[in-house]
């Protein structure tokens, strides 16, 4: 199961984003929907009736952030931008739980760097960042330290600057 639960009237309910593709119960009723998962409830939401439309707890967006936030503050940004970039930010839960995810697989400085390249490159989605760690170009990511040095380095090392000794 997604991290969604789709009736055949095209309605969609949120579950746990751990709960991915994993079975669920459902108990519908005319004013709630109720999901377990091994005899534990673990969602509830008012019945929609409106077809195609989502109904979500927003404590799962708050889990997303908070999870970001736990590997970076970039990686927190990146799912920021993410879910806001989503009419319904729904829609953008299983990109971001992909995100997320990377941290399985990769270390949280390097997601972490991946995140702030995939965004100042202005492509900040999971896609991306995924691209960006396999081809290890999050090491080319330069922090304000690095950076500062770089700029300094290049400044001593111009022709036209002549320092202190040039005008004694």
């Amino acid at each position: 199961m997604r991290s969604g639960i789709n009736f055949s009237e095209s309605l969609y309910y949120s579950v746990p984003h751990h709960l991915c593709r994993l079975e669920v119960q459902v108990q519908a009723t005319r004013e709630s929907v109720a999901v377990f998962y091994k005899g534990q409830q673990v969602a509830r939401h008012p019945r929609n009736h409106l077809r195609g439309q989502y109904t979500t707890n927003t404590t799962q967006s708050e889990r997303l952030l908070q999870w970001g936030c736990s590997i970076g503050p970039d990686t927190h940004k990146l799912v920021e931008i993410m879910l806001s970039r989503k009419r319904h930010p729904e829609k953008a839960y299983r990109s971001c739980l992909g995100l997320l995810n990377l941290a399985k697989q990769y270390d949280n400085n390097r997601l972490n760097n991946a995140c702030r390249r995939a965004i100042e490159i202005n492509s900040p989605n999971y896609r991306s960042v995924k691209s960006i760690l396999s081809k290890r170009l999050d090491n080319l990511v330069e922090t304000p330290e690095t950076l500062d040095q770089r700029h300094q380095s290049l400044l001593n090392d111009h022709d036209n600057i002549r320092g202190p000794m040039y005008y004694h």
